[in-house]
Protein backbone atom coordinates (compact mmCIF):
# COMPACT_ATOMS: atom_id res chain seq x y z
CA UNK A 1 0.00 0.00 0.00
CA UNK A 2 2.71 2.49 1.05
CA UNK A 3 4.94 1.54 -2.28
CA UNK A 4 1.58 2.46 -4.14
CA UNK A 5 0.54 5.32 -2.56
CA UNK A 6 3.99 6.84 -3.12
CA UNK A 7 4.29 5.85 -6.50
CA UNK A 8 1.16 7.75 -7.32
CA UNK A 9 2.27 10.47 -6.11
CA UNK A 10 5.75 10.69 -7.60
CA UNK A 11 4.15 10.68 -10.71
CA UNK A 12 1.83 13.56 -9.67
CA UNK A 13 4.66 15.41 -8.91
CA UNK A 14 6.07 14.90 -12.13
CA UNK A 15 3.08 15.08 -14.18
CA UNK A 16 2.10 18.45 -12.78
CA UNK A 17 5.82 19.98 -12.76
CA UNK A 18 5.53 18.73 -16.60
CA UNK A 19 2.05 20.83 -16.76
CA UNK A 20 3.54 23.89 -15.27
CA UNK A 21 7.11 24.01 -16.93
CA UNK A 22 9.09 27.01 -15.33
CA UNK A 23 5.99 29.10 -13.56
CA UNK A 24 5.92 27.49 -9.83
CA UNK A 25 2.27 27.90 -8.81
CA UNK A 26 0.86 29.58 -5.30
CA UNK A 27 -0.53 26.66 -4.19
CA UNK A 28 -1.76 22.87 -5.25
CA UNK A 29 -5.50 22.29 -5.42
CA UNK A 30 -6.60 18.92 -4.15
CA UNK A 31 -10.24 17.27 -5.10
CA UNK A 32 -11.13 13.96 -5.10
CA UNK A 33 -11.21 10.94 -3.30
CA UNK A 34 -6.86 10.87 -2.95
CA UNK A 35 -7.51 14.14 -1.23
CA UNK A 36 -8.85 12.18 1.74
CA UNK A 37 -5.95 10.07 1.84
CA UNK A 38 -3.48 11.30 4.42
CA UNK A 39 -0.07 8.80 3.36
CA UNK A 40 -0.97 10.75 -0.08
CA UNK A 41 -0.82 14.11 0.82
CA UNK A 42 1.60 13.77 2.65
CA UNK A 43 4.11 12.53 0.23
CA UNK A 44 2.76 15.40 -1.60
CA UNK A 45 3.65 17.64 0.55
CA UNK A 46 7.32 16.49 0.91
CA UNK A 47 8.00 16.87 -2.90
CA UNK A 48 6.57 20.03 -3.61
CA UNK A 49 7.44 23.82 -3.03
CA UNK A 50 3.72 25.02 -3.06
CA UNK A 51 1.50 24.46 -0.38
CA UNK A 52 -1.65 22.14 -0.89
CA UNK A 53 -5.07 23.28 -0.45
CA UNK A 54 -8.07 20.17 -0.07
CA UNK A 55 -11.57 21.26 -1.48
CA UNK A 56 -14.38 20.79 0.88
CA UNK A 57 -16.69 20.60 -2.24
CA UNK A 58 -17.04 16.97 -3.91
CA UNK A 59 -16.47 16.90 -7.54
CA UNK A 60 -14.48 20.21 -8.25
CA UNK A 61 -12.47 19.31 -10.93
CA UNK A 62 -16.11 18.31 -12.73
CA UNK A 63 -17.42 22.08 -11.40
CA UNK A 64 -14.28 23.49 -12.96
CA UNK A 65 -14.28 21.81 -16.46
CA UNK A 66 -18.02 22.73 -16.63
CA UNK A 67 -17.65 26.07 -15.99
CA UNK A 68 -14.83 26.42 -18.29
CA UNK A 69 -16.90 25.15 -21.10
CA UNK A 70 -19.84 27.43 -20.64
CA UNK A 71 -17.91 29.99 -20.99
CA UNK A 72 -16.20 28.87 -24.65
Amino acid sequence: YHVLTGALAALQVHSLRLAVGDQTPAQVLLSGGFSKNQLFLEVLAANLPVPLCISEMSHASALGAALLMRNN
